[in-house]
């Protein structure tokens, strides 16, 4: 059971690594730069602030589910 949470674990530290690293690019972006959203195979125009808000998110969700896994 043990190493079942750890690999859980490990996959949730590295998404939580690769959006705090999107949050980092997020925040160097001025107001009027474009963001773009990959929705499949198409990349869909997104608003700055919800896309720094989605990636809040994603990171509070992933920690917490990080926080219930141990």
């Amino acid at each position: 059971m043990y190493y079942f949470k750890s690999i859980y674990y490990k996959q949730y530290n590295q998404k939580k690594y690769e959006n705090e690293q999107v949050k980092v690019e997020l925040d160097l972006a001025d107001d009027n730069d474009v963001v773009y959203k990959l929705v499949g195979p198409v990349l869909m125009k997104e608003d700055l602030s919800e896309a720094r808000s989605t990636v809040e998110k994603r990171i509070e969700f992933i920690n917490k589910e990080m926080y219930y896994l141990f």
